[in-house]
């Protein structure tokens, strides 16, 4: 005997269930993006970089990714807008949300996009089986931060066969080309653990 198919839900309960099995499917396979980043993050930035990059909108969505895998990273809004293993640039708009109440850039803001950009050229530089995590960060600041800024990240890593520290700086410009500030991030970085 065979049981007849259940009736469709229809109206708002059906759009309900829906929008909340696509919720749960973004957010695994955003949890997946998250573990690939932490456990193998060199081939698993590249790799996104690669599909995403030649795409319309695709530098948006490798940065808004960039964001799910580090939130608190995300709340920038941060643009990648230049990336090769071991180089990146971040822009920053300048906007109410990142400002202090002297109408410039706030220094969190100006850390948090050094973080990045040295974030994503440091992690974009690991072979594969090497991750790493940032144990310090220092700012120097050369001027008020105003107008768009970006932040510039160059990282040659050694070979990796063990745990060591490793520097990684980004220096911000604005618009006119002046240096804004300066970034450093302390790394431990070695081998992943199997």
């Amino acid at each position: 005997m065979s049981r007849a198919p259940h009736p469709p839900l229809g109206g708002a309960r059906e759009v309900v269930i829906r929008c909340t099995q696509s919720q749960r499917a973004q957010e695994r396979a955003t949890m997946g993006m998250i573990d690939e980043f932490a456990n193998n993050p060199g081939p698993a930035i590249r790799g996104m970089w690669e599909k995403l990059s030649s795409k319309p909108g695709g530098k948006y969505l490798f940065s808004k990714s960039v964001g799910w895998a580090a939130p608190y990273t995300g709340t920038i809004d941060g643009r990648v807008i230049t990336f090769e293993p071991g180089y990146c640039q971040v822009e920053l708009k300048d906007r109410r949300k990142v400002r202090n109440h002297f109408r410039s850039v706030h220094a969190i803001a100006l850390m948090n996009l050094g973080e990045m950009a040295t974030g994503v050229a440091m992690c974009s530089a690991f072979p594969a089986g090497v991750r790493g995590i940032v144990t310090g960060l220092t700012i120097d600041f050369s001027k008020k931060a105003r107008g768009t800024l970006v932040c510039t990240s160059r990282v040659e890593l050694p070979e990796i066969t063990e745990s060591m520290e490793f520097q990684a700086e980004g220096v911000i410009h604005d618009k006119s080309g002046d240096e804004v500030a300066r970034v450093t991030a302390k790394w431990k970085v070695g081998p992943s653990k199997k």
